[in-house]
């Protein structure tokens, strides 16, 4: 693993003194154990080993890394202990917050809940990662943060959004700011979906036909519909793509990219 940038915050994994790394350095904090894969945010950073467990590193002001430990910030990655019986198969970052996601389905949340993006039914952040119990009890098969929102995918199909939606994010009625618990998205049933993306506000489903439908903040036209709008305020299939099999989908803040077969 090679890191670089901003390290004042720990997110590097890094024990150094810089506040910014200007060249890519290896963290060698995992010796021979392999790496599965990494997600980063604003100011954090979780890392999976192949094994299955989970470390975290950098700021924990409102509990994002999982660690039950009183500290703004960590700058080595420490190991969170919660999964120490559970083997971890994928992980996401929001901007404050964090998730996990087991080999059983088993969905876990963590750290910032200002905008109910842990679907806890509170806004109160906790800092132990928490199994987050979903409508019909379905497994999880994948799941995704936003900034302040969070998407899940269930094994069956269906559809979950919760967190902040002041713009629509979540894909549901635009009369609801923000969603404590994992809501089904409607307009997405017998929509079969296989995977599910989030930007910064705006949120993005791959189907199993390789169609990307999306929804969300459109301000800076991230949406892909050849118009710049507030928002666009239900998922709605990007019929420009139609042409194409897309693949795989990105977000970032404000822009989207399809790779395509």
């Amino acid at each position: 693993m090679f890191c670089w940038g901003e390290a004042h915050d720990g997110a590097l994994g890094l024990d150094v003194k810089e506040k910014c790394v200007m060249e890519a350095r290896p963290n060698t904090a995992f010796g021979d154990k392999k790496i599965k894969c990494i997600a980063s945010s604003v100011s954090h950073t979780l890392i999976l080993l192949e094994s299955g467990c989970l470390y975290s590193c950098g700021s924990n002001q409102y509990g994002q890394l999982g660690i039950e430990q009183k500290t703004s910030c960590i700058m080595i990655p420490a190991h969170i202990d919660t999964f120490d019986d559970t083997i971890i198969i994928s992980i996401s970052c929001g901007v404050k917050h964090s998730l996990a996601l087991s080999s059983d389905g088993s969905l876990y949340t963590w750290g910032d809940n200002s905008e109910g993006q842990l679907g806890l039914k509170t806004l109160q952040p906790i800092c132990k990662p928490n199994i987050l119990s979903l409508p019909f009890g379905r497994p999880v098969v994948q799941a995704a943060c936003g900034d302040h929102h969070t998407l899940a995918l269930t094994q069956d199909g269906r559809v979950f959004s919760w967190g902040k939606n002041t713009t629509s994010q979540l894909g549901h009625s635009e009369g609801l700011s923000r969603v404590l618990a994992p809501t089904q998205i409607t307009h997405l049933i017998s929509t079969p979906v296989v995977k599910l993306i989030c930007g910064s506000n705006h949120s993005a489903a791959l189907t199993v036909s390789g169609g990307v439908f999306l929804w969300g903040d459109n301000r800076r036209a991230q949406c892909g519909f050849g118009r710049v709008t507030t928002k666009i305020s239900y998922p709605t299939l990007n019929e420009f793509m139609e042409r194409y099999t897309v693949s795989h989908v990105a977000c970032g803040t404000d822009h989207t990219v399809f790779q395509v077969q």
